[in-house]
């Protein structure tokens, strides 16, 4: 298996593309429209080439899968040299379920694309800046190694 985290980023720019709304209750993926942030960066990372799960992923169920699906953790709430194709999540494992906790993929050193409330769908923002804007919450920083 070999996530292809260019092709995974090319589906959440599909995503802005097609004008896909947030919502935590339709499909979550995307699929009818609506999308949120975890249910976004899982059928992302799917359609890069990560093994599907049981079900569509959340904030607090992505950290194992990730971890079994070839992706390290970098970072837990410290800083890190992020790169292209980094995964973050928010909110403290164990506190983050439903509107406690957020996810996206970094595009470039400091800009992520992400699926949120405040844009109503997927958006490209400075990290930091959305951090900070957000009270700075606990965050995890993940990413993918083919070794």
């Amino acid at each position: 298996m070999t996530v292809n985290m260019d092709r995974a980023l090319a589906f959440m720019e599909a995503l802005q593309a097609n004008h896909v709304t947030y919502s935590m209750t339709g499909s979550r993926t995307g699929a009818d429209g609506t999308a949120d942030c975890s249910g976004a960066v899982y059928t992302a990372l799917c359609a890069g080439g990560a093994p599907a799960a049981d079900a569509v992923l959340d904030t607090e169920t992505m950290h194992g899968w990730l971890l079994a699906s070839g992706f390290v953790l970098l970072a837990e709430n410290m800083r890190w040299p992020a790169q292209r194709g980094d995964v973050f999540i928010w909110g403290e494992h164990g506190k983050s379920a439903g509107a406690g906790g957020h996810t996206g993929i970094f595009i470039t050193d400091h800009d992520i694309i992400h699926c949120n409330y405040s844009h109503n769908g997927v958006s490209v923002n400075n990290y930091g800046q959305y951090w900070n804007t957000a009270n700075r919450p606990y965050y995890y920083a993940y990413r993918y190694s083919d070794s």
